[in-house]
């Protein structure tokens, strides 16, 4: 008899219970079907009303059910947030409505295309920034001097920078033997000039029959880069060639004396060749450059250059070349 009643007030809550889910799903699609979405609260008050009214009459019959009540709230809980995210997610994705589905996409378009723009913008913006600061930057730590005798002097530049950026008529590139830009300063010119200096170089290396020996120099068309022409000059290796430091000095004499006569370059930015993969120590290299634009500027055999710069991205390479010129300079100030 007691498991009977007992029987009987357990199908009158689940009854009661489902009466209320059905009282919270069926507003929720009556909303939803009017062409909105229930906000939370209106699934939380409806669900709330028809609980309360289910527990007074559950308790009224049997005080034993709230062990049962506790279960079927949690139950009823967990089935609300299940609905009412599907409800949701349907909502956002909703059916296409005639009247506004070509005001909707037209709206999703332009704001994808502004904020491509202001992306874009932005980024243009920084980079333009970020290029500016460094060469700001690149400038206050120039030293500028003029070596020479006479009137017939050279203006030299000493610049920690990115020669790939440099505007004058001939960069020179610290390459090797068959024009296999694969990196230090060789691969960041050939990435910012194109393939086009590539190719120009192997077409060049195969009229000639070989590949460029130790101190030799070829040039090429600067294509993407700010400068006119590429020197592709090959430096020695430390280790590997004999006489290092003779090699290098004849490597840069060679590319001054190739542009001023070849190119007729009035300006030509060089970087400390050897120095960086090829092994040789920093002052060694920065002593054969000194040593090769002082005999190039006293020998008055130049025609046209008249600028010297002498840029590295490598500040120790930098301070090696300050150091070496710093007994050449005299005193005679460009600035």
């Amino acid at each position: 008899m007691a498991n009977s009643a007992f029987h009987s007030q357990e199908k009158k809550i689940d009854h009661a219970m489902c009466d209320a889910y059905r009282l919270s799903i069926a507003k929720a699609r009556k909303e939803r079907k009017a062409g909105r979405r229930m906000q939370s609260q209106d699934y939380l008050n409806s669900t709330a009303s028809a609980w309360q009214a289910w527990c007074r009459n559950a308790l009224k019959e049997n005080k034993q059910t709230i062990i049962s009540v506790g279960v079927g709230l949690l139950v009823v809980v967990v089935a609300w947030k299940y609905f009412y995210k599907t409800m949701s997610n349907n909502g956002e994705k909703g059916e296409p409505d005639e009247g506004n589905d070509k005001t909707r996409s037209e709206k999703s378009t332009s704001s994808k295309t502004k904020e491509t723009s202001k992306c874009k913008r932005s980024i243009a913006e920084n980079g333009e920034s970020r290029e500016n600061s460094e060469s700001e930057e690149n400038l206050n730590d120039d030293e500028e001097f003029l070596i020479g005798k006479g009137e017939r002097k050279i203006k030299v530049i000493i610049r920690r920078g990115d020669i790939t950026r440099e505007e004058v008529n001939v960069i020179v590139n610290a390459a090797n033997g068959r024009l296999q830009h694969g990196g230090g300063v060789a691969r960041a010119i050939a990435v910012k000039a194109g393939i086009g200096i590539d190719k120009e170089g192997k077409d060049k290396l195969k009229q000639r029959g070989s590949a460029l020996n130790v101190s030799e120099v070829l040039h090429t068309y600067g294509y993407d880069l700010k400068a006119t022409y590429v020197l592709h000059a090959v430096g020695p290796i430390r280790g590997r060639d004999s006489h290092f430091h003779s090699l290098l000095e004849e490597t840069f004499k060679n590319c001054l004396k190739y542009a001023d006569e070849e190119l007729e370059a009035k300006s030509i930015a060089l970087p400390l060749i050897s120095s960086g993969i090829f092994g040789g120590q920093k002052k060694e290299c920065a002593d054969a450059l000194f040593e090769a634009v002082n005999k190039f500027v006293e020998n008055e055999t130049f025609k046209n250059v008249e600028e010297i710069r002498l840029v590295n991205i490598d500040a120790e390479a930098t301070d090696a070349i300050k150091a070496s010129f710093s007994k050449s300079k005299a005193g005679q100030s460009a600035s």
